[in-house]
Order: C-alpha cells, then sequence, then structure tokens
C-alpha cells in the first residue's frame, strides 16, 4: 500500500512539473491525428474551386508575389496624418532641471522658464 502510495505521488509531482510541457505534446499529437484523418479534404480544398468564379487555391501560387503585394498596397489608403506639434512648456518631474542649452535658447527669444521646467520645439509627427 505505501508503495503504491509513493508512486502515486512521485507520478502527481512530475505531471506538476511538466504540465506545460505535457499539454503542449498533448495538443501537437491531436492536431497530428486530426490533419492525418482529414488529409483528404485538405487536399481537395487546396487543389479545387471553393467559390464560384475562383482560381483554387493552388493556383494562387502560381500569381508572381510581385503583383498580389501591389494589389493589397493599392488598396491601402494613405494614412499621412501629420500633426504639428508647436512651440511648448513641458513641466519636469521632480528633482529634473532644464539643460543650460535649454535655458539659454529660452532666454534667448524671450521664454521665462520656472524650475523644473523645459521647452519643447516645434515637431511635427506622422501618425497612422
Amino acid at each position: 500500500m505505501k508503495e503504491q502510495r509513493y508512486y502515486l505521488e512521485k507520478a502527481k509531482r512530475f505531471v506538476k512539473r511538466h504540465k506545460t510541457k505535457i499539454i503542449v505534446g498533448s495538443a501537437v499529437v491531436v492536431t497530428g491525428i486530426l490533419v492525418a484523418k482529414n488529409w483528404e479534404f485538405i487536399i481537395d480544398c487546396f487543389s479545387t474551386d471553393l467559390l464560384p468564379n475562383s482560381t483554387g487555391l493552388k493556383d494562387i501560387f502560381s500569381i508572381p508575389a510581385t503583383d498580389i503585394i501591389h494589389n493589397v498596397v493599392s488598396d491601402v489608403p494613405a494614412r499621412n496624418n501629420l500633426i504639428q506639434f508647436p512651440l511648448s512648456i513641458r513641466n519636469l518631474p521632480e528633482g529634473w532641471n532644464s539643460s543650460a542649452e535649454k535655458l539659454a535658447l529660452a532666454e534667448e527669444i524671450g521664454i521665462d522658464l520656472l524650475p523644473q521646467q523645459t521647452w519643447v520645439v516645434p515637431f511635427t509627427k506622422n501618425c497612422a
């Protein structure tokens, strides 16, 4: 009785340590069985027309990739959303101060910066 309990505890520890590997391995085996069982159907899908006026999936592989990419890219609208950010003053986190360069530039154009402030030059950002 003690020997059976020992082996049962040992098996439980093994499963607990290798749980992820056991699950992944089981999923691979089940997937392999399903593919093997349905192999004829899978081959038929790749070799016949699935929809009316379709060339079949196997004919897609004979189309040059450049034609496919050109068609896909030409269908996507251009998204050039340029956003312009004006000159602004940014508050810095506690303990941070603006650099001497930023302080000099701010003084040069007449901006008075408080401690823990810096100024950000205008910039443009392309947002999708």
